[in-house]
């Protein structure tokens, strides 16, 4: 299982990154761990596969379009395909760590459609919404979720028969969570058409590098610029111009641990005035210099 600190992104969608993702086995896992000073967020990004967590140590919040949503140590938590989401480290908390499971819906149901699709995939993913569900282990009923969650990452990757024992724990993983959340009692609510946000965020992915206006948004968005506004505090909490700010830091904090290029040329590279407002804004975000944060997730990485 691959251990990460920060995301990658692909495609002209940005979606997330994920090695190993392909048609014939549409599966990924991965251990995410964020530290207090350090790597404090996932920023908002989204990607085709279902989510299933288990809270190793710590705890998390996801922001969705949804609301907020806190997974203490020792839970765990769903989030459907292509949910727009965030997230962060409480403020009381020091470091954590998940596990997590990314997978197409396609790899239980066989394929969009199928009988298996219409029974148990698609209405709980219908029902789930824009949703974090959680279960911890002390509510009753949901003890048994958690576990199988949990014990589901034992599994190793070099063992015969690996890719058949996974699809069948994560088959009766999504069986017990439609048993503690069944579709009929989710709360229904209305999908909201979240096609303008993520054309805009994609627009903003491909010239973080430029000079960025409202304008340009709304025209990548298809709407006003007051419909703009809206969609970055109804669905991201928070304005256009403290986004692009946030996604340029992610992206130079990205090219500091990926590359040789000194701090100017990547304050440069990723839309910064000057080496030396970048290291204002990055030191304020991550609560480091670019300098010390290169140095330390490089001397993570070879631990």
């Amino acid at each position: 299982m691959e251990l990460a600190d920060q995301l990658l992104y692909q495609g002209t969608t940005r979606e997330q990154y994920m090695p190993g993702f392909t048609k014939k086995f549409p599966y990924y896992a991965v251990c995410s761990k964020m530290d207090k000073g350090f790597r404090m967020e996932a920023p908002w990004h989204w990607h085709r596969s279902v989510e299933l967590f288990y809270m190793e140590k710590g705890s998390v919040e996801y922001f969705t379009p949804g609301g907020k949503f806190v997974i203490p140590e020792g839970c765990c938590g769903f989030l459907g395909a292509g949910v727009l989401h965030r997230t962060v480290l409480p403020e009381a908390c020091q470091h954590n760590l998940s596990q997590i499971h990314l997978f197409e819906p396609a790899l239980l149901s066989g394929g969009a459609g199928s009988l298996i699709d219409q029974k148990y995939i698609s209405p709980f993913l219908d029902a789930a919404g824009q949703k974090v569900l959680i279960l911890c282990p002390d509510v009753k009923g949901e003890a048994r979720v958690v576990e199988l969650l949990r014990k589901s990452f034992e599994l190793q990757a070099s063992s015969y028969g690996y890719e058949v024992r996974l699809r069948d724990a994560l088959s009766e993983i999504w069986l017990q969570f439609l048993k503690v959340c069944p579709p009929e009692v989710l709360k229904k609510e209305c999908q909201a058409d979240d096609g303008a946000i993520k054309n805009i965020l994609s627009y903003i992915y491909d010239h973080y590098s430029e000079k960025i206006d409202i304008t340009d948004l709304a025209k990548a968005g298809h709407c006003s610029e007051r419909e703009c506004y809206r969609s970055f505090q109804e669905y991201l909490h928070m304005t256009p111009v403290q986004y692009i700010r946030s996604w340029r830091l992610e992206r130079a904090a990205e090219l500091l641990t990926s590359g040789e290029d000194t701090v100017a040329d990547i304050a440069l590279a990723c839309g910064f005035g000057s080496s030396s407002r970048f290291g204002k804004m990055f030191r304020e975000a991550f609560s480091v210099t670019p300098l010390t944060y290169r140095q330390r997730l490089r001397e993570e990485h070879t631990k």
